[in-house]
């Protein structure tokens, strides 16, 4: 048979709707040349391709996007590029009794570039979470039916 659908795949089943949240980048990536601004555009863009809105409303999910760099004296010119996408929305945490919000899912990836390519290995890395993202979303969606 099919295998059982993750508490993570389960979480994105059936969301028509997202805000976006993109977290500024630190001042060593922007001196890098990478911008908020174009990671949240590329985001948006890949969301915009599937049949996912996005929408201001404070009760839908919220998809969080965090890029950050790390770079090493030993390495000037290295830079260990980290994407994450935090799915956060809703949950009831039974034990307590509590509704709170919460990530659900994640999607992450960390590489190895260049200085001189940060930028462009940034926005491909938004869009190849993003993706993931929407491709784990709508595969679980479609095992709904």
């Amino acid at each position: 048979g099919t295998p059982k659908l993750t508490v993570e795949q389960l979480s994105l089943r059936g969301i028509d709707a997202l805000r976006l949240e993109v977290i500024p980048v630190s001042k060593d990536l922007r001196e890098a040349g990478v911008s908020t601004e174009e990671l949240e555009a590329a985001f948006a863009e890949e969301v915009r391709t599937s049949d996912i809105r996005i929408v201001s409303v404070p009760t839908v999910p919220v998809a969080r996007l965090v890029v950050f760099g790390d770079t090493n004296d030993d390495q000037p010119d290295a830079v260990a590029l980290t994407v994450v996408i935090a799915l956060h929305q809703e949950i009831l945490l039974k034990r307590v009794d509590v509704e709170t919000t919460a990530p659900t899912a994640f999607f992450t990836e960390t590489t190895l570039t260049t200085r001189a390519r940060v930028r462009k290995k940034a926005e491909w890395e938004v869009r190849e979470m993003a993706r993931r993202m929407l491709k784990t979303a709508a595969d679980a969606t479609k095992r709904m039916q």
